[in-house]
């Protein structure tokens, strides 16, 4: 009986090594795709942060755009030209 329960325990430790290796294993497969999934977010982040500047100077030109209009369309029709 006792060598039954000796291949029992040992069983049982080498069960519990492969979970313990598993949860390890597990765990650092969790931590790489954290970081990962970190990692695009501050590319997302930054890239949204580009695209935001883009669209202030995209509104400053058209402001610009807007008022040489403006000043062309007056000059014209100032000098009675059509």
């Amino acid at each position: 009986m006792d060598g039954l329960k000796k291949d029992v325990e040992a069983k049982m430790y080498g069960v519990e090594a492969n979970m313990d290796g598993l949860k390890k294993g597990t765990e650092a497969r969790m931590d790489g795709l954290k970081k990962g999934v970190e990692a695009k977010m501050n590319d997302v982040e930054a890239k949204m942060d580009d695209m935001e500047a883009n669209m202030d100077d995209l509104k400053k030109f058209m402001e610009d755009l807007k008022i040489d209009l403006t000043k062309f369309l007056q000059e014209i029709f100032t000098n009675g030209e059509r």
